[in-house]
């Protein structure tokens, strides 16, 4: 138990730094006036996947209620993309 721990943890930030990574070309879009409403929509949807990730690193759908499968949400991370 102890190490699969460790992995989420390592899995997390894995995460963290290509979500960050990912968010510094949308930062600059969101500053030009033309770009914004581009930008906008990429952060939206980074933070979507990067939520989605999250929450199928640390199994969040076993305390979700109703029935969610592990499979649906893969289907969604990526239908996102």
């Amino acid at each position: 138990m102890a190490s699969n721990i460790g992995w989420r943890i390592a899995g997390t930030g894995i995460a963290t730094a290509v979500a960050a990574l990912l968010m510094m070309p949308m930062s600059v879009l969101v500053d030009k006036p033309r770009w914004q409403g581009t930008g906008l929509a990429g952060m939206t949807t980074l933070l979507a996947l990067f939520f989605l990730s999250l929450g199928m690193i640390w199994r969040i759908h076993r305390v979700l209620p109703g029935t969610w499968d592990e499979q649906q949400l893969l289907i969604t991370l990526g239908s996102v993309l």
